[in-house]
């Protein structure tokens, strides 16, 4: 079941323009983990985060880009929803990045084959770029960085 709450998006004093919601409940007795994978939604943008502990408080930090994305900012009062991630190494893949390992032999199985947490860097760099045409360049530099790799030298 869902976990719903109110609370104030705060500002890390400490990490530059962190910013983070304080859970009102024991995550561990809410989803089994104190470092639990959770699925967070604010004003009906979603996004996926770890719950953290800092001085034993639970916390999810929310990066500028899904702040932004969300329409918050710190000092906001927001409503929160928090569900336990059922498939936390999921990735999601950009169309560009997508449509170029299919093409290229090799380059989509080369990158299956890379940890969930590389899996997301290469696909956070295609992301964030602005234009269409940035976002197929950089999937064909993620490719041929597969592709070294994965040729013998």
């Amino acid at each position: 079941m869902p976990a719903r709450w109110n609370c104030e998006l705060r500002q890390s004093d400490t990490v530059g323009s962190t910013a983070f919601l304080i859970l009102p409940f024991d995550p561990a007795q809410e989803f089994g983990s104190k470092r639990a994978p959770v699925v967070v939604t604010i004003n009906d943008y979603t996004f996926t985060s770890r719950v953290q502990m800092y001085a034993g408080v639970p916390h999810v930090t929310m990066r500028r880009e899904h702040r932004e994305a969300a329409g918050v900012q710190p000092g906001d009062v927001v409503a929160c929803t928090l569900e336990l991630n059922a498939n936390p190494d999921a990735v999601e893949i950009p169309e560009e990045l997508d449509a170029v390992l299919h093409v290229s032999p090799g380059a989509q199985e080369a990158f299956f084959l890379l940890a969930p947490s590389h899996q997301r860097e290469h696909a956070r760099y295609v992301a964030d770029a602005k234009q269409s045409a940035t976002r197929t360049r950089r999937s064909q530099k993620v490719v041929e960085k597969l592709l070294e790799r994965k040729s013998p030298n």
